[in-house]
């Protein structure tokens, strides 16, 4: 948990590890590469992340949220309710409630693949607005959520195509 901690003074939210482990020697493939698939199966403290209470209204990104979860989550509302979603239904949707609203066929004020991706769209301080990187897309600016005031606004800006 340290070296979490540590990390995440220095990183953004999204790129902090979700588990640090120690290994006395790591396992090598023949050509003297580190063979991953030999790597013992991470494990993951579900408590230290657990948030007790989610409202309709609560950003998951505001919540810590990341690409990875999301598509965690994705998974589950597939397997709870037999809906096929992808994971930029969450950026579409990132509220409960929206992403209801998404489910059950209404559609959100903006989509994941806008010019204009409202990240968080409500708030008292000035917006800040971000352009996007190479990819064209701005949802990996979705890790600021984590570290702006709950007050700030935040937009990306994505390329047309």
């Amino acid at each position: 948990m340290a070296a979490r901690e540590s990390v995440s003074r220095h990183l953004p939210s999204h790129m902090v590890p979700a588990v640090v482990m120690v290994s006395a020697e790591f396992p090598l493939s023949p050509t003297g590469k580190v063979d991953r698939r030999a790597l013992p199966a991470p494990t993951f403290d579900v408590s230290a992340s657990h948030i007790d209470e989610v409202g309709p209204d609560d950003g998951f990104f505001d919540l810590g949220g990341h690409s990875l979860v999301a598509t965690s989550l994705v998974s589950r509302v597939r397997a709870a309710l037999g809906v096929e979603l992808g994971v930029s239904a969450v950026f579409e949707a990132p509220t409960p409630a929206a992403l209801a609203r998404l489910v059950a066929g209404h559609t959100t004020d903006g989509g994941a693949h806008d010019v204009l991706l409202e990240l968080r769209g409500h708030g008292s301080q000035p917006p800040l607005f971000c352009i996007h990187p190479s990819s064209g897309m701005s949802w990996s600016y979705a890790g600021l959520l984590h570290h702006l005031d709950p007050e700030t606004p935040l937009y990306g800006l994505q390329a047309r195509a």
